[in-house]
């Protein structure tokens, strides 16, 4: 596999685990708020992840894959965080 695919992979994976943490700390877990969790951790996470690529990026040449693994990982979760924070309004 890939080392952008895998740097993908752990940042979902990581996500997905703080998102759940998140919903199992607030009391009562449903749909809704786990989906909340989810979409705000995602945003979050993307962002976060945008910043580091900006940074590797910057660091040289040698980073190149890195940078880029963390640049597709920002954009997915920021997308998948957009989208579940939008579709999960309704839900609570």
């Amino acid at each position: 596999m890939k080392l952008i695919s895998r740097i993908l992979l752990v940042n979902i994976a990581i996500t997905f685990g703080i998102a759940l943490l998140f919903a199992f700390s607030s009391g009562s877990l449903n749909n809704g708020a786990f989906l909340i969790s989810l979409g705000l951790t995602g945003l979050g996470m993307g962002i976060f992840n945008l910043f580091v690529a900006l940074i590797v990026f910057l660091t040289g040449q040698e980073n190149r894959d890195w940078a880029k693994g963390f640049l597709l990982s920002g954009g997915v979760l920021f997308l998948l965080g957009f989208a579940v924070c939008t579709g999960s309004f309704g839900k609570l």
